[in-house]
């Protein structure tokens, strides 16, 4: 894959994760229960709100299975998901990194206001470093 193909397949996934998440209003996220020993949960599909992760806004509906909750970005898995779902290989760590920066703002926002001021934040800096377009978020 040549730079500017790559360059714009990245651009496309930043905008698809970056409009998916400011659209849903929050993280893909559930504070664990006391009978839970697993701790809080990030989600490819969250299991009662309409809502999916950096990683779940990639997948295809026809490629998702609940069998992939659990399983990290390069889990062979979830990495078929991506693949079949139309995300290069190549651009695979992108989109871990991605993951990451929602993951690491779920798990540290005590509101979903708070989740999307750091996490847009941090999402600036991910388009600064890899050179992308980002557009600020419309104030309602």
């Amino acid at each position: 894959m040549n730079v500017s193909t790559q360059n714009s397949e990245l651009q496309e996934i930043f905008d698809t994760v970056l409009n998916g998440i400011r659209a849903q209003g929050g993280p893909s996220f559930r504070e664990s229960a006391e009978s839970e020993p697993m701790g809080p949960a990030c989600f490819y599909r969250h299991p009662s709100l309409p809502r999916k992760c950096a990683a779940g806004h990639l997948i295809k509906d026809k490629f998702y299975s609940p069998n992939l909750e659990g399983g990290i970005v390069r889990h062979v898995s979830v990495n078929a998901a991506l693949e079949a779902s139309g995300v290069p290989f190549d651009l695979l760590s992108h989109v871990s990194l991605l993951q990451g920066i929602h993951d690491d703002e779920a798990k540290g926002a005590p509101t979903d206001c708070a989740f999307l001021q750091r996490w847009e934040q941090r999402m600036w800096k991910f388009a600064l470093q890899f050179s992308l377009n980002y557009t600020t978020a419309a104030i309602n």
